[in-house]
């Protein structure tokens, strides 16, 4: 009967602090588990490179999806420097994007959130600026004001 391997792995960066899972996996096994966050960034730069069109190395794509092929518990030193690599070159090269923004912007409720309060926030000012033009451009034509009129300017007496 095959047991299943079961590991106890510190979890960090999770947003409660430290703490303790359990993982089936086995990649607690590997040197190399702590590294499947940097894959997952990789790949989300990777698939933003590919849909913004641009131009990427091949060596790239193939290290991203090289490691995502081979189980994490039996990555190796070069799929691991691969990965690692990967995610340097598409970092700088899509600077000022990160894998951290792209995650941001992939929870689609804080998105969502946040282009409802610009749009409340946008038709709260309209109505506002629209009186503020109207308001001046009245004013700025008004004899009483200084303004020109119209009729002063047609007579040539302006």
């Amino acid at each position: 009967m095959a047991e299943a391997k079961t590991a106890t792995i510190e979890v960090e960066g999770n947003g409660l602090g430290k703490g303790v899972c359990l993982d089936n996996t086995g990649s607690a096994f590997s040197p190399y588990h702590r590294l499947a966050t940097q894959l997952d960034d990789a790949e989300r730069l990777l698939v933003y490179a590919a849909e913004t069109g641009r131009e990427m190395d091949p060596k790239i794509g193939d290290a991203v999806l090289n490691a995502r092929n081979v189980s994490a518990d039996k990555w190796d030193k070069p799929i691991a420097v691969g990965v690692l690599s990967a995610l340097t070159s598409l970092s700088q090269k899509l600077h000022p994007v990160t894998a951290a923004s792209l995650k941001i912007c992939a929870g689609d409720k804080i998105v969502e959130e946040s282009m409802r309060g610009y749009k409340r926030f946008a038709l709260f000012l309209t109505p506002i600026i629209i009186l503020f033009s109207l308001a001046t451009f009245i004013t700025y034509r008004s004899p009483k004001f200084g303004g020109k009129s119209q009729i002063a300017l047609s007579s040539g007496h302006a």
